[in-house]
């Protein structure tokens, strides 16, 4: 089902004759992922060519920490991750002084970014 918001979108783009361009997706080989230890510099390769081409490449990463994000986010300029607000999930991040709410120790996750 199509929004209201959106119909009026779509029109708005058509009568003002925006040109919008479509994003491209690529999907890394099995190969690479499966190999990520000895591919890592092919990867890296692939992604460098992919930035000449574009403003801003997104590239979504398991929700785990494993070779493959590891990989990805050493190549990463900005890394946006969801977290829950529970204190483990921040823990994660980091560990906070109750006295002053200063950043006391980096997290885990932080760690290995």
């Amino acid at each position: 089902m199509v929004s209201s918001k959106e119909v009026l979108e779509k029109q708005a783009i058509q009568n003002n004759n925006i040109s919008l361009e479509i994003p491209e997706i690529f999907n890394i080989s099995d190969e690479i992922l499966n190999n990520i230890d000895e591919k890592g510099s092919e990867l890296k390769k692939i992604i460098e060519e992919k930035k000449k081409g574009f403003d801003f490449i997104i590239v979504d990463t398991p929700g785990h920490y494993n070779k493959l994000s590891k990989a990805l986010h050493e190549q990463a300029d900005v890394i946006v991750t969801p977290i829950n607000d529970s204190f483990l999930d921040l823990d994660l991040l980091g560990q906070v002084s109750s006295d002053d709410l200063s950043n006391s120790k980096v997290g885990l996750r932080l760690e290995n970014v």
